[in-house]
């Protein structure tokens, strides 16, 4: 009954706007029908493992601390 986007809610996003451009009439159709999907996968819960996404800033490119 629940659908929880993990990664790829911008992509969700746009891809919903751009369909009701295009039911609007707003935007033109693409000739293939790709504007009426886009890819997506759903794992039962049970099955799903989202580990943390963690960021190691390695090089601050010449910049100090507090400027980054």
């Amino acid at each position: 009954p629940i659908v929880y986007v993990a990664a790829g809610h911008h992509r969700s996003a746009g891809a919903e706007r751009v369909a009701a451009a295009v039911e609007a009439g707003r935007a033109a159709p693409a000739a293939d029908g790709s504007h009426a999907h886009f890819p997506a996968v759903l794992f039962p819960a049970g099955q799903l493992v989202i580990l943390p996404y963690n960021r190691l800033v390695k090089d601050l490119n010449g910049l100090t601390p507090e400027a980054f």
